[in-house]
């Protein structure tokens, strides 16, 4: 699970990362359903068509027609003018978890443990990711939010639109201290809303 580059980064990445799930062996043919990007992050839905009975992976269950959908998971990358990109799937265990709940609906069935525990974890994920926050709500982080002075965990957030801005920005400020705090990747993290 090591990372390739290109001297150069494609005009399109999506299609770039489409074309490298397209292919043809002599055991099976794939390409991606379904194709969905968070960040630099993207997650595939690829229908493979096994030309032998054996070519199917332990644990995926097959359709009428012999094929099956498997996520792949494209991390990529920018470092010293290249672009990389790091590919996986969903039975090699990927720590990305963003995957949107349609793509996740649409893989076949499997009993593959590590499969099954990614699908889970981008199913928690987006459980937490879909969760909205207003002006004035005061949340709790289950774990404390590390920062360069001290951890801090309750937080009223306030939300801002200033003149000119396309969306409202989100900042939080510490109950106890009242200090000003940008936390990134809040919509993942476990928070309850206490009041």
């Amino acid at each position: 699970m090591g990372w390739t580059g290109y001297p150069v980064a494609p005009r399109d990445p999506a299609a770039e990362i489409e074309r490298l799930c397209t292919f043809e062996t002599d055991a099976r043919r794939s390409a991606p359903v379904m194709t969905r990007r968070s960040g630099s992050t993207f997650y595939l839905a690829v229908r493979a068509e096994p030309k032998t009975p054996d070519a199917v992976p332990t644990g995926y269950q097959t359709d009428e027609s012999g094929a099956y959908i498997f996520a792949a998971v494209f991390e990529t990358r920018r470092e010293r003018g290249e672009w990389l990109y790091k590919d996986m799937d969903e039975t090699m265990g990927p720590t990305l978890w963003g995957a949107p709940l349609a793509l996740i609906d649409a893989l076949s069935p499997t009993t593959d443990p590590s499969a099954l525990a990614w699908r889970q974890k981008c199913r928690d994920y987006a459980a937490l990711a879909g969760r909205r926050l207003s002006d004035g709500d005061v949340i709790r982080f289950a774990e404390p939010v590390r920062f360069a002075d001290r951890d801090r965990q309750t937080f009223r957030v306030v939300r801002e639109r200033w003149p000119g801005a396309l969306r409202a920005a989100t900042r939080f400020e510490c109950v106890e201290t009242g200090a000003t705090c940008r936390i990134g990747g809040y919509t993942g993290r476990a928070w309850d809303r206490i009041e």
